[in-house]
């Protein structure tokens, strides 16, 4: 009578059913790493245009701008102060860390997050392209990132969104390649990427929570694994913050003073968010939700479909938190648009084309509308145009 015991059973769990590459080795996009780096360049550049115009319209004075509230907040910090008081101030630490080095006050942040805007969308165009999907869908995708006036407003106002959407969006696109393709080495990636988005903005305090989710739905390489793939995830954020509570606990006597706050739920702002759900406002904020949920179910992932639900939930949760710093706008549209790219299969017949191209369309239309429809946005345009005109 046999057990059943072999080695062959015990490791056939961990066959990976699909893999990324049977060598090891991806594309890239473009392949020469001259040409990757000139791209993002030359794609930063265009971005750090809109700084350079918008500085020009208002003579210098970013005042209202999240980046001026960065640069006067890291301008309190001396070197060499307590290094507890300097974790304190320097939160989220990334972000402000990279403020406090880069000259040129608000200004300087604009171009810094101009070039990193670039690198945004050169990884965006690779990772499609890796999908195997077709050079118009590639492009159309491309096109509806690059050119929304809430990405361009965010790259050249918001340092801590566009830093911490880069780390969300690689990390996302990270992780589906380690749960869908057995790309270990993307998990552990995923993982560390996901806590550096939270700690270059609070507003993405929990995408690392969405993604774990979001490990327990995707499409699996490997069978039960589910579980692990969400650890993966998660554990880096929250060993990071955990660390920083106790440190806050033991040198302060907060856990939360060096998290960006004491996480007091403002009521106010929960009932403005409630107040705005049947507004234009609030119909336009939620409807790159409703978009990406739609296609995902006619894709055939229902399960996936509660994903966009949670990442929205999420920003609304550090809203209502107080996480979100002054002067944000559309970061929730533009971690949609990531989710989006980073969760778009690899497409086959026209139907699925259409339908996944139909969706980019109506989100370019819903960003358009949503930067009109915001006073920041609209006044950072007009600017723009009086110069550029």
């Amino acid at each position: 009578m046999t057990t059943g015991l072999s080695a062959a059973n015990v490791f056939a769990r961990d066959e990976p059913l699909v893999l990324e590459s049977d060598t090891g080795r991806v594309p890239r996009y473009p392949r020469s790493t001259a040409r990757r780096a000139l791209l993002r360049v030359a794609l930063g550049a265009v971005y750090a245009v809109f700084a350079l115009g918008y500085q020009v319209a208002v003579a210098g004075d970013w005042a209202g701008t999240a980046n001026q509230a960065l640069s006067e907040r890291v301008s309190g910090f001396a070197p060499g102060s307590d290094p507890i008081q300097a974790l304190v101030l320097l939160d989220p630490p990334i972000t402000n860390f990279l403020a406090f080095v880069i000259p040129g006050g608000a200004f300087g942040l604009a171009i810094a997050g101009s070039f990193v805007a670039g690198y945004i969308v050169q990884t965006v165009a690779q990772a499609l392209y890796r999908r195997g999907l077709t050079l118009p869908v590639r492009s159309l995708f491309v096109g509806v990132l690059a050119t929304s006036p809430l990405f361009a407003f965010t790259a050249t106002t918001n340092f801590e969104a566009i830093v911490g959407l880069m780390f969300f969006g690689f990390g996302m696109i990270a992780l589906v390649r380690f749960v869908g393709w057995a790309n270990t080495q993307a998990g552990f990636r995923a993982g560390i990427l996901l806590a550096c988005a939270s700690l270059s903005d609070s507003t993405l305090i929990f995408a690392s929570v969405v993604a774990a989710l979001a490990a327990v739905l995707f499409r699996q390489s490997r069978q039960g694994a589910r579980l692990a793939n969400a650890v993966v995830a998660v554990f880096p954020t929250v060993a990071v913050y955990a660390s920083l509570a106790l440190l806050g606990a033991a040198f302060v006597g907060d856990p939360w003073a060096m998290i960006g706050g004491d996480f007091a739920w403002n009521g106010e702002r929960f009932g403005s968010v409630l107040q705005n759900v049947a507004t234009i406002p609030g119909l336009l904020f939620l409807a790159p939700m409703v978009i990406v949920s739609v296609a995902t179910l006619a894709l055939g992932s229902r399960a996936m479909a509660v994903l966009p639900v949670a990442l929205t939930l999420s920003i609304i949760l550090a809203y209502t938190l107080e996480l979100t710093p002054p002067g944000t706008a559309g970061t929730t549209f533009i971690a949609m648009l990531l989710f989006a790219v980073a969760a778009v299969p690899a497409i086959r017949g026209p139907v699925p084309s259409v339908l996944v191209c139909a969706a980019a369309v109506l989100l370019w239309i819903v960003g358009v509308l949503d930067a009109l429809d915001r006073s920041a946005v609209n006044g950072w345009l007009h600017a723009l145009a009086g110069v550029l005109a």
